[in-house]
């Protein structure tokens, strides 16, 4: 089952085992890099935040956020490689033990030979991501490799490499019930099965996953509902929606999930909703729950400079130095100094 891409979980190290399994060594290079194919290029805007893209194999690329650049770099018997500059795509890659599957961001690459999975890169941060559905994938940090099964993500910030495996997680629970109802209330029953939204959104159907917990009998209470429904509502159009999720998760500061929720909640304010002053309140309460963690840099900055587009001058100002003070060469740096005249 497929797991929504783009969620930020809570950061882990990388386990020193290599997960179990195995995957299909590429052919030589000399025999995958030719023909190439002539460069497409694929792009998404905020009137049109997604798309689907059908290659010559059967295998597609969708893209799921307004901004994404994707780009189809070589195409032949042996390799299909593509490249992603900025925003996320989702991929379904047809087995073929001949064709090897590439997908290039700044710093990471992806080989596959048939799976699911997602790519994200955001510019601004620095920060790349991989998140497989189903099967396996190796992604190469330099001259690091890393194996991800399902419900595995890989996360790297540019010096960082953070491995996170979402089949620890408690899956939500699904209400059914074990009794047997009489045979005349089924025979009355409509003759039509409706979909569990929570198992729509794991396999990647975010707009199916929507509708359905709009008709859903009960909605989201717990912590891990709360985190999918807002995955579902934000990569199938609805931001808004997917901010009174997280607000609820991140009401529960004793909850791990606070910390990803608010730095999520952040981001969507910020980039999605242009409301600085809130997401600088959001980021603030992500820093908050963890000052020294790994998110911790990124948050401080994200809010110096929310407070800076809202107007709040001062606050910008004295976040930034606070930035500064413990991340004088850290990767906003420039920036932070640029509100600190």
């Amino acid at each position: 089952l497929a797991v929504a891409a783009a969620a930020l979980g809570l950061w882990l190290r990388p386990t020193p085992e290599a997960p179990t399994g195995r995957i299909v060594d590429p052919p030589p290079l000399a025999a995958v890099d030719e023909p190439a194919a002539p460069v497409e290029a694929y792009e998404t805007d905020h009137d049109h935040p997604s798309r689907k893209v059908f290659f010559s194999d059967g295998s597609s690329a969708e893209l799921v956020q307004a901004k994404t650049q994707l780009r189809l770099e070589a195409s032949s018997e042996d390799l299909l490689e593509l490249s992603l500059a900025s925003g996320e795509a989702r991929f379904e890659v047809q087995k073929n033990p001949r064709r090897l599957f590439r997908v290039r961001t700044s710093d990471l690459r992806v080989e596959v030979l048939g799976t699911r999975f997602a790519v994200a890169e955001d510019p601004e941060d620095g920060v790349e991501r991989v998140s497989v559905y189903e099967g396996r994938v190796a992604v190469f940090v330099g001259t690091e490799r890393h194996e991800l099964g399902p419900r595995m993500r890989l996360t790297y910030d540019g010096e960082r490499t953070v491995v996170e495996d979402d089949a620890e997680r408690p899956r939500p629970e699904r209400r059914r019930s074990k009794r047997r109802r009489p045979r005349r209330e089924r025979t009355a029953a409509p003759m039509h099965i409706t979909v569990a939204w929570q198992d729509l959104a794991e396999d990647g159907r975010f707009g199916d996953a929507y509708e359905a917990m709009q008709e859903a009998p009960e909605r989201p209470v717990g912590t891990a509902e709360l985190m999918l429904a807002a995955d579902v509502a934000r990569l199938s159009g609805h931001p808004r929606e997917a901010v009174g999720y997280l607000e609820q998760v991140v009401e529960r500061r004793d909850d791990p999930r606070a910390l990803p929720a608010a730095f999520t909640l952040g981001r969507i304010l910020q980039r999605e909703l242009g409301a600085p002053k809130r997401a600088a309140e959001a980021f603030h309460v992500a820093w908050s729950l963890a000052p020294t963690g790994s998110l911790a840099e990124d948050a401080l900055a994200h809010e110096a400079e929310c407070w800076s587009r809202a107007g709040q001058d001062d606050k910008a100002r004295a976040r930034a130095q606070d930035y500064l003070r413990q991340y004088p060469n850290g990767r906003k740096a420039t920036a932070m100094r640029r509100l600190t005249p």
